[in-house]
């Protein structure tokens, strides 16, 4: 059995480290004895520290007192109860009295010196704790002074970035005396974080020579996912959130201004403002002051819907305005690329009044002919009562025509004319006889045309066989709309041209609308500009193509005629002296897709 006061020493000596053998050496005991007696007390719960402070007004003792260290106090110490009286601990050893001093500034409270006990009797360091009063100023004042002269912006980026720093360093370190002597016993040396958050605070001032400013700059580009040379783009435009850099850069913007103001119209991205603008500039309408034109004032760009509307159009913004000024409307495109086409073909230039010219007329009459006004001749010829005409007398009735085209003045340049098809075909011009001779009678088709009030019959020779059988197209055949009464005559007239050319508009015009059908979530003009950004080399023409071959499962060989026709196609349209290669097979092809594009949109 053992006494209390040995129960109370062997508790009072492992509460302050001392093994079993070194308690038991100390008492008297059996290292048995101590190891069954500090069982029953950890069954018993016994508080780890059993040290008890019991708080005095004043003592005064009468005995030899003893003053120590704290780390020596605490080292020789053999009670658990202490007495405090002001900033002194006393323990009573029988005629001495042990006595220690614990200032302020090491621990608040004494009645807190039972939970560090054990740490200053084993570090004789334990007092060494840190001024977080002045380590507080010390990194509040960091970078006041030398940033002064930074735009605000830049001032809140820094003091964002630094209360991040700092915040996590406080996280670590505690203000409280008593935990500060505890975190003793930790891996944390308050000193060395300390010391590391001021470096890395001072080195966030310092510049960055690859950017030319702070590092912090580059710190918080970091931190948002922007890389190093768009930093002098957030400091230019003074761009403070991730937000706000990922809104100007998705919109394509080059400052801030160009992004108010884009977003002040209506406009998510700059190409549709500019875009926008473009149109505005191109439907303006030009006005006349004094007989000269001039565009009235600032143009603001047209509104969203608005553009939706023009893009629908198929013009370009400056290719309309080009084509306004000729005479041309919005809902012209198609009339507008098809005259281009043909004009030249017919010996005209591009200008108002041929364009004018044409449009009041059916062209299919001409083709074939080195201009309309040798068209006109042509029927001179063969409505002539007679067969034999004279020379000079047809060069003035072809000068006389009010239909388009260059005027001649020799008798020799008509007779150049006269001598190729389709004049050859119904007569022969003697030069040197000064005559004509009509040698056709092969009638068909009767138009009347007007020249110099002479009311002339022109006759016009007509295939009467079309260029394949078109009876099986259903749709085709079934919808009596103006695109498919077109492609049906140029069918019957025996034109592959313009089969094609009217064909591939009625084909891409319902793959585009079967696309928006099976892609409700993105707009036509996105998915274009979403191409050109995945690969610029291919123009929207393919990509729809490839889509639709795709979608209907179209074998390759059916896809390469597709293919072919685009290609031909392009060639009629912007023709660049290829030698056109169009096939029955390419033209059936095209219309066979397009009637499957049609019922598969019917069966949605």
């Amino acid at each position: 059995m053992v006494t209390d006061n040995e129960l109370s020493k062997i508790m009072q000596l492992r509460a302050n480290g001392r093994t079993h053998q070194e308690i038991a050496d100390e008492i008297g005991i059996s290292r048995s004895t101590v190891a069954y007696q500090l069982s029953k007390l950890k069954e018993k719960e016994i508080p780890d520290d059993p040290i008890q402070i019991i708080i005095a007004n004043s003592f005064e003792p009468n005995m030899t007192t003893v003053t120590f260290t704290p780390h020596e106090f605490e080292k020789h110490r053999k009670n658990q109860q202490l007495y405090a009286a002001g900033r002194s601990l006393f323990e009573l050893r029988g005629d001495v009295i042990h006595k220690t001093d614990i200032p302020n500034h090491h621990l608040y409270r004494l009645e807190d010196y039972p939970e560090v006990a054990r740490i200053i009797g084993q570090n004789p360091n334990w007092s060494h704790i840190p001024n977080i009063g002045q380590w507080r100023q010390t990194l509040r004042q960091l970078g006041s002074n030398n940033h002064q002269r930074k735009p605000p912006f830049m001032l809140k980026i820094f003091t964002d970035i630094k209360q991040k720093i700092e915040t996590d360093f406080w996280s670590k370190i505690p203000t409280d005396n008593l935990d500060l002597i505890k975190l003793s016993e930790t891996e944390i040396n308050p000193q060395k974080l300390y010391d590391s958050t001021v470096e890395e605070l001072s080195r966030l001032l310092n510049m960055d020579r690859d950017t030319g400013e702070p590092f912090y700059m580059t710190h918080w580009a970091m931190e948002n996912e922007i890389s190093e040379e768009d930093i002098q783009f957030c400091i230019t435009n003074q761009i403070a959130t991730k937000s706000e850099y990922d809104s100007l850069k998705k919109s394509g913007v080059s400052s801030r201004q160009q992004y108010d103001v884009m977003k002040n119209a209506g406009y998510s991205t700059w190409n549709e403002y500019q875009r926008a603008h473009t149109w505005a500039q191109a439907i303006q309408p030009i006005q006349n002051l004094h007989g000269r034109r001039y565009n009235p004032g600032p143009i603001n760009p047209v509104p969203p819907g608005q553009l939706a509307d023009l893009d629908k159009s198929g013009w370009e913004p400056n290719e309309y305005r080009i084509a306004n000024q000729l005479g041309f409307t919005l809902s012209e495109k198609e009339l507008h690329d098809e005259l281009k086409l043909k004009l030249p073909n017919l010996g005209l230039q591009w200008n108002q009044q041929n364009i004018s010219w044409a449009k009041g007329v059916n062209l299919q009459h001409y083709e074939g002919f080195p201009s309309p006004k040798a068209a006109t001749m042509y029927g001179i010829i063969e409505m002539s009562p007679t067969s034999h005409l004279r020379l000079d007398s047809l060069l003035v009735q072809y000068n006389q025509s009010s239909a388009p085209g260059h005027n001649i003045n020799s008798v020799e340049a008509l007779h150049k004319i006269l001598i190729q098809p389709p004049f050859s075909d119904i007569c022969v011009s003697n030069l040197e006889g000064g005559i004509v001779e009509r040698t056709s009678n092969n009638l068909v088709v009767v138009e009347k045309e007007v020249v110099k009030e002479i009311i002339v019959e022109k006759e016009v020779k007509k295939n009467a066989k079309p260029l394949f059988n078109y009876a099986g197209y259903t749709q085709l055949n079934s919808v009596d709309d103006e695109q498919n009464k077109e492609i049906i005559s140029a069918i019957e007239r025996n034109s592959s041209k313009d089969v094609l050319s009217k064909a591939w508009i009625r084909f891409e015009s319902n793959a585009k609308q079967i696309w928006t059908q099976k892609n409700p979530e993105i707009t036509w003009n996105d998915q274009q500009e979403a191409w050109k950004k995945e690969d610029s080399t291919k123009g929207h023409a393919v990509r729809l193509t490839d889509y639709v071959a795709n979608l209907l499962s179209i074998p390759e060989e059916n896809t390469d005629l597709l293919h072919g026709a685009r290609m031909e196609r392009n060639e009629i349209q912007h023709p660049k002296g290829r030698k056109l290669r169009i096939t029955n097979l390419m033209i059936t092809n095209l219309l066979e897709i397009t009637e499957q594009i049609i019922l598969t949109m019917s069966q949605q």
